[in-house]
């Protein structure tokens, strides 16, 4: 079984903000997502879904490929779902 979780929920659960939106996943912004991210997918298969992302760079699709690989290593599934065009 895979959960999916959408940024809103991990910046609500960190921040404690329900108005919160993740919409950028950008150098600065990507340990942050990394180490709240990391514990998740090291112990369950994820979906994660980006709708919200509106600009992501290169620091982003590393922090990306960084929780497959760690999922991976984990005997676990990571996907994300609902890309923005762009």
């Amino acid at each position: 079984m895979t959960a999916t979780i959408c940024l809103e929920e991990i910046v609500r659960n960190v921040e404690a903000n329900p108005r919160c939106q993740l919409t950028e996943l950008v150098r600065g912004s990507d340990r942050s997502f990394l180490d709240q991210m990391t514990p998740l997918v090291s112990r369950q298969s994820l979906s994660l879904d980006i709708n919200s992302v509106e600009r992501i760079d290169a620091a982003g699709i590393a922090a990306l490929i960084s929780l497959y690989r760690i999922s991976s290593e984990a005997g676990y599934r990571f996907s994300i779902t609902n890309p923005t065009p762009t």
